[in-house]
């Protein structure tokens, strides 16, 4: 099986399981912004299920096998996933499937310069507070927030047409809130 880093270079079409939650709706949000489409599920309808909704993905209330469709090139899932889950049983006998983690730390190679953000309490206030000062720099970050950005009320600033072309310069903020060692996914940590 490949890599998800060779296959985020080769797919177009990408579905979420669980893509209203915290950690998956950035994930996704991103995703959108640089031109992949993308589906997903969720057994709740919340703010941020209908909003990946308007932001252009097509969305599923309740987990089941019906979901996945031919078209499906890769499956992205949360931890929050409880086994035994229909959608994501029948999802990895059928297509490459993996964790949120995993992807946020292909995505996170796709960038020059990352500041990955961990630890046992405090990582969304300081990701937020990091992002702010950022932004008031006059810099043009994308950020994973695992919370609400409390000056923009979003959980991540997708990627501009500026960051887009010029990632030299742009830094990703995020919170890792994971098992997976972070280490293994931040490339460079620079101050400006």
């Amino acid at each position: 099986m490949k890599d998800i880093d060779t296959l985020l270079k080769e797919v177009k079409r990408i579905h979420f399981i669980g893509i209203g939650g915290s950690g998956m709706c950035p994930l996704a949000e991103i995703l959108l912004s640089l031109g992949y489409q993308l589906s997903g599920s969720d057994n709740n309808d919340t703010e941020t299920f209908r909003r990946i909704e308007k932001e252009g993905a097509k969305v599923y209330l309740g987990q089941t096998k019906a979901n996945l469709t031919p078209d499906i090139q890769l499956v992205i899932y949360t931890n929050a996933i409880l086994e035994g889950n229909e959608e994501l049983e029948w999802a990895k006998t059928h297509y490459p499937c993996f964790e949120r983690a995993e992807l946020l730390g292909a995505m996170s190679r796709i960038f020059s310069n990352c500041i990955g953000i961990s630890g046992t309490h405090g990582k969304t206030t300081t990701s937020s507070m990091t992002t702010q000062v950022l932004l008031e720099a006059g810099l043009d970050p994308s950020a994973v927030i695992g919370g609400k950005l409390p000056a923009m009320a979003v959980s991540c600033l997708p990627l501009t047409p500026t960051a887009a072309t010029a990632t030299a310069k742009t830094l990703y903020v995020k919170v890792a809130n994971t098992t997976t060692p972070f280490c293994t996914w931040i490339r460079t940590l620079r101050w400006c």
